[in-house]
């Protein structure tokens, strides 16, 4: 009990070194991402069983403008403001009267071209949608700014609180309202009220209203730091969302749909895994950027920790791809199948990605990054309409993936030459989780055929089932892991002792 109460006053604090506040900051993370897409998991498994395809795929245009539009009008003003060490309150003030001019050109400017999207995909109902959209861009824009403060002094408990309460609201009244409508005004209204209700949150929580006040000199620092960051997101978002363009204009709404779902499983682990390391990640490589050594350790160590963990969780969804599409979303959902196998493998090479980038960024060469995502969109541009032409959403999925694939075998050799990390080093951390996650499938597989999984609870089961399979073979086939969980521990009781 003592030691519970001694973890929770841990996690509650917002005290503590520099480590301590990383470590709290990374469990809070963690938690709230597990929450999150365990709780979009269930929305997605439900919304499936509510509505029919083609909704997921109008509602897939609507997102992929509301991201696209966000991403190239983006900012970057919170890392601007968590990167200043003076004149903190004026800076936020100032990016609040900004992001509030830019959420109401974002909202004329999605009330002018509504109708020609609507028409260029064929959907009328997209041009309600988008206006609908422009409402939600005033609602963000008008979010409290002071929670930017919680990330800067990395006290990420109250950000982790906000996004789960936000999200919770919005999936439970997004699910009431498909069971009475059947349609896409259900997913519509829920993101009007998600939005309504992250604005009413944020001012609750932070506990400090910004004032409308505006410094042009401080304005032009915060565009100036953030239009680097800006210029790589784009890119991120192009490289990851051109597919949904394509699909939604060649094949339609309802492949689109097919395509969405697969997508959403397939990188169910690499959304939980960049989710944590995009916040934590490059602050913890900067910190060390000063001595390679130290940076070189800190890089393998995460490289190893998601190898361990996103390899097996991979292998796990494309044993069991079949079944998530026929008993977890119905048999409706069956021809999203081949996408999910293809792109289980975008989803494990996206999560390495995660920790290979930003240790490029750390080391100061963020213009490899961003060559490198520019050029990795040029070969998705050239080859994902001739593929999805002839193969559908199959097509589609070798066409992302196929250059993610290339583009993480690149940062190898690259990462390789660049520091004294050897090429045999890095395949020696991914080999061992790679026969076991294969081991896990062939068992899975077998399983299958003895007890054929037919329902929601079995499906549970032969998950629970994986994670056994896959934990069992490293209590026997990696002893080094379990060596260095040891030494954690006694590192943890040696510093008590220090402290004391």
């Amino acid at each position: 009990m003592n030691q519970f109460k001694k973890y929770y006053e841990f996690m509650k604090s917002s005290e503590g070194s520099f480590k301590q506040k990383v470590l709290r900051s990374g469990l809070w993370l963690v938690l709230g991402s597990m929450i999150l897409r365990l709780m979009e998991l269930l929305r997605s498994i439900i919304l499936a069983r509510l509505l029919l395809p083609d909704v997921f795929g109008v509602m897939g245009i609507v997102n992929l403008l509301r991201q696209g539009i966000q991403q190239f009008s983006q900012t970057s003003f919170g890392d601007a403001i968590i990167y200043r060490k003076s004149e903190i309150e004026e800076s936020i003030n100032t990016a609040w009267v900004l992001n509030i001019i830019r959420g109401l050109l974002l909202c004329l400017l999605l009330f002018s071209i509504s109708p020609l999207i609507a028409s260029f995909y064929g959907e009328d109902i997209l041009n309600i949608g988008l206006k609908i959209l422009g409402v939600v861009f005033i609602l963000d824009s008008l979010n409290n700014p002071n929670m930017i403060l919680f990330r800067k002094n990395l006290n990420l408990r109250k950000n982790t609180i906000l996004n789960l309460s936000t999200n919770l609201l919005g999936i439970v009244i997004v699910i009431v309202l498909a069971y009475y409508l059947r349609n896409v005004w259900a997913l519509l209204i829920g993101i009007v009220f998600t939005g309504f209700s992250q604005m009413g949150l944020s001012y609750w929580i932070a506990g400090k209203m910004p004032k409308f006040s505006f410094h042009p000199k401080l304005a032009w620092e915060l565009f100036h730091y953030g239009k680097y960051i800006t210029g790589l997101g784009i890119l991120v978002f192009l490289t990851i969302r051109l597919d949904d363009m394509l699909i939604g204009k060649v094949l339609g709404m309802k492949e689109l749909g097919f395509y969405i779902n697969a997508y959403f499983f397939a990188n169910l682990p690499a959304t939980h895994i960049t989710s944590v390391l995009s916040q934590l990640v490059f602050p913890s490589y900067s910190h060390y950027n000063q001595d390679q050594e130290k940076l070189n350790r800190l890089f393998l160590k995460v490289f190893r920790v998601v190898s361990i963990v996103t390899i097996p969780a991979s292998f796990g969804i494309l044993a069991l791809s079949d079944e998530i599409a026929s008993v977890l979303l119905g048999e409706i959902w069956r021809p999203m199948i081949p996408a999910l196998k293809i792109l289980v493998f975008f989803g494990l090479f996206r999560a390495v990605a995660a920790c290979t980038g930003p240790l490029l960024n750390a080391m100061g060469k963020p213009k490899i990054v961003f060559w490198i995502l520019f050029w990795k969109l040029i070969v998705i541009a050239t080859i994902i309409y001739p593929l999805t032409s002839r193969y559908g959403i199959s097509g589609t999925a070798i066409a992302v993936t196929l250059p993610m694939v290339l583009e993480q075998f690149y940062l190898w050799f690259l990462i390789s030459g660049l520091t004294a990390i050897s090429i045999r080093t890095l395949i020696g951390l991914v080999i061992r989780p790679f026969f076991m996650a294969v081991f896990m499938y062939f068992l899975i597989m077998l399983l299958k055929t003895i007890l054929p999984l037919t329902n929601i609870p079995l499906f549970f089961f032969y998950v629970l089932a994986g994670m056994l399979f896959y934990g069992a073979g490293i209590l026997i086939f990696d002893k080094e892991l379990i060596s260095d969980i040891k030494n954690l521990k006694t590192d943890k009781k040696q510093n008590a002792v220090n402290a004391k």
